[in-house]
């Protein structure tokens, strides 16, 4: 019986080498949007640090206005904070799915992880 190779690639390997190739297939540039009607510096502060990072980043305030520009432009991410007045956050994460089922999502809480 011949040697057989077995190559073992962990997860994280995995999850990265399916963003690049995720990229590089719909010419996209690391771009995020955020989602946070509460308070505006936080949306700031993470979007500088993003930024350093190498991301191109949209604000937004509104839920609705957020929702009509990922329907314009391409984005790898959208962040959206948990509580919203003008939204459910899940209801939202449904409508972004519904325009792109592989756009990751991430509801962020600030007493709460999910």
């Amino acid at each position: 019986m011949p040697n057989k190779i077995t190559t073992i690639v962990s997860p994280a390997s995995y999850q990265r080498q399916q963003q690049q190739q995720r990229l590089i297939d719909n010419n996209k540039k690391n771009r995020i949007l955020i989602v946070d009607d509460d308070k505006p510096d936080n949306n700031t502060t993470l979007k500088l640090d993003l930024e350093r990072n190498g991301f191109i980043v949209n604000t937004f305030t509104d839920p609705l206005v957020a929702l009509d520009n990922f329907r314009a432009g391409l984005f790898d991410m959208v962040v959206l904070d948990k509580r919203m007045r003008k939204m459910n956050s899940v209801d939202l994460h449904n409508k972004f799915k519904k325009i792109d089922d592989k756009v990751r999502v991430c509801i962020l809480s600030p007493s709460e992880i999910y």
